[in-house]
């Protein structure tokens, strides 16, 4: 599913979505491919890009996720969660961005959480007309967890006999191993929160045991794709949780 309004329904050959460049990101792009970035947010390391190029990547602001979800330019506002590097020879190249909130479109709906990115056109001096989109998992650390551990649904991604011996309080299994659906999730949120209405966007962290673990990411995938897409990953687990 695209990740985003003006995004084309399956992605690249690249893994990227393509889309063209929107009126108001055109305001808002540098005025030139001087980079800059600020590394204290989520560092992403992307490949398959265009080698020996300079990209500007740009996300929507970071957000209490426990918040109501805003409209899409009040939550991208004037695109400071941005930078602009250059890719190398290999066509690879590290971004950071704050965790982007996930935002309401004018046509009501709401999409997977995401960046974009456009390429600078060396040989016009100008950003391309091409607007390119990567899905992405924030991934949250304890002290996260201990903010919203009363706020969120929390979820155990490790299989049952794992949960049954040890789990973070109040967490609810689904397990990365078992076959589970969107009525599952539902059900087993009522059983652990009894005030909860079926609302798909509710702040949800996942985890598993420790940030070698793929479990909760696996977790955090099958939940966006069916419609769950207020889901962050706490990477260290039950290895750090006391």
């Amino acid at each position: 599913m695209k990740p985003c309004i003006t995004c084309h329904n399956q992605p690249t050959k690249n893994g990227y979505f393509k889309a063209e460049l929107q009126g108001f990101v055109k305001q808002k792009l540098p005025k030139d491919n001087k980079c800059y970035f600020e590394k204290d947010g989520q560092k992403i390391n992307l490949e398959n890009l265009k080698p020996n190029t300079t990209i500007f990547y740009f996300a929507t602001k970071k957000r209490d996720f426990t918040k109501k979800i805003q409209m899409r330019l009040k939550a991208y506002g004037i695109l400071k969660n941005s930078g602009v590097v250059t890719t190398n020879q290999k066509g690879e190249a590290t971004i950071y961005l704050d965790c982007p909130q996930i935002y309401m479109n004018d046509d009501g709906k709401v999409y997977h959480r995401h960046f974009h990115f456009v390429y600078w056109d060396d040989n016009k001096n100008i950003w391309d007309k091409n607007l390119y989109t990567q899905k992405i998992i924030c991934d949250v650390d304890k002290k996260f967890v201990k903010k919203y551990l009363k706020k969120a649904i929390i979820v155990d991604a490790l299989p049952e006999d794992s949960y049954e011996k040890n789990h973070i309080e109040n967490a609810i299994s689904l397990p990365y191993n078992s076959s589970w659906n969107e009525k599952t999730v539902i059900e087993r949120i009522t059983a652990h929160h009894k005030k909860y209405d079926g609302n798909k966007l509710v702040p949800i962290i996942v985890y598993c045991w420790s940030d070698k673990c793929n479990a909760a990411h696996e977790v955090c995938v099958k939940l966006n794709k069916l419609g769950f897409y207020n889901v962050v990953h706490y990477k260290n687990g039950l290895s750090e949780w006391k």
